[in-house]
């Protein structure tokens, strides 16, 4: 990976980070390069460096969690589209 992709990869994650905070959730960077993304502590998803939500399905088991990860990629896609 180059630098300039490195770098584009870094501030998009920053930015959805950012997003992310707005929306209420908080967000830790994983050891692969993502983004954890965290609901009232627990784990819900994983914001990948390509631009991907990936997520466990016990991660998701509670009634309102689906709807938060559904969320999480609105705000990644709002993001993505942005740069």
């Amino acid at each position: 990976m180059n630098d300039h992709s490195k770098d584009s990869q870094t501030r998009y994650l920053k930015e959805t980070a950012i997003v992310l905070a707005r929306e209420g959730f908080q967000t830790d960077r994983t050891h692969t390069g993502g983004l954890h993304v965290l609901l009232d502590g627990s784990p819900l998803c994983e914001v990948t460096e390509s631009g991907g939500v990936t997520y466990r399905n016990e991660d998701i088991d509670e009634p309102e969690r689906p709807d938060a990860k559904d969320k999480v990629s609105d705000a990644q896609d709002k993001v993505d589209g942005a740069a």
